[in-house]
């Protein structure tokens, strides 16, 4: 007895149409991240110009701190370029639909993105220690305000561009044997008028306190974007594996289709007729 094969069940056939992915739904993936990805850079970029110009503020300051400041947004400006980079690189790949180049974005882009984490801490570390290691710098530099002319123009520019005087006070520069209160504590440079009253101290102290709460709350902002950028890549990099996949698979399929039905052909005009 012939036995008729049973149709495939609707719920059958619509979960395998599910498990497909279509060009359209690859395409809408690759521009949903390839856009995710351009404004990861744009927020790297914000990030190299945040580090740069603060960088460029502690070198003006370079005497009154350490160089482990400097260095720090030395290494927030090199990270950033690196993975202004290394998000190009990951741009490439995503308009090639390249999966080599997209799992090596991934990797490199997750390494990046823990050196910058290593940098968060680093700063905020160096935000508790400021106090003691400010304080006993600006004291030897003004110590030496008479002796060194570069200690003299740092202590100069700094009372002119703060507008203070002393390290506490005005009254710190009576502390020295010969000491008295040098022109750069009064406004314009005039000796006649009043000196600045508030202390040096004080006024450096908040403007770099200010500056690392603020490279460290703009890092944190960009790392937040950067981890969501790298899950959107994880989302295409799947995606597209999946697809490439269904893609080599379908040709054989359609191979297989095309000679069982040529076969079944075949049989069917190599049967003799019953009489």
């Amino acid at each position: 007895m012939v036995t008729e094969s049973e149709p495939p069940q609707a719920g059958q056939a619509s979960s395998g149409q599910r498990s497909e992915i279509s060009r359209k739904r690859l395409n809408v993936t690759k521009y949903v991240v390839l856009t995710l990805t351009g404004l990861g850079v744009v927020f790297e970029i914000f990030q190299i110009i945040l580090g740069a110009s603060a960088g460029r503020m502690f070198k003006e300051y370079r005497i009154f701190i350490d160089h482990y400041y400097i260095s720090l947004m030395d290494f927030i400006v090199v990270i950033g370029v690196l993975m202004l980079l290394i998000s190009l690189f990951c741009c490439v790949g995503i308009i090639l639909e390249n999966v080599t180049i997209i799992s090596t974005y991934v990797v490199l882009y997750t390494m990046m993105v823990i050196l910058e984490i290593i940098g968060i801490v680093s700063s905020f570390n160096a935000t508790t220690r400021m106090d003691a290691m400010l304080e006993s710098r600006m004291f030897s530099t003004f110590a030496l305000y008479l002796e060194d002319i570069t200690a003299q123009g740092y202590v100069n520019h700094l009372q002119q561009t703060l507008e203070c005087c002393g390290i506490h006070a005005p009254t710190d520069w009576h502390q020295w044997p010969g000491y008295v209160i040098p022109p750069s504590c009064h406004p314009g440079l005039v000796e006649g008028n009043a000196a600045f009253p508030e202390g040096c101290y004080g006024s450096l102290r908040r403007m770099l306190e200010n500056i690392m709460n603020a490279v460290s709350t703009g890092t944190m902002i960009v790392i937040v974007f950067q981890l969501l950028c790298m899950l959107g890549t994880i989302w295409l990099l799947t995606t597209l594996r999946r697809f490439k996949r269904q893609q080599a698979a379908t040709p054989r399929s359609t191979v297989n289709n095309e000679t069982s039905i040529s076969l079944s052909w075949d049989t069917v005009g190599d049967e003799k007729p019953r009489f």
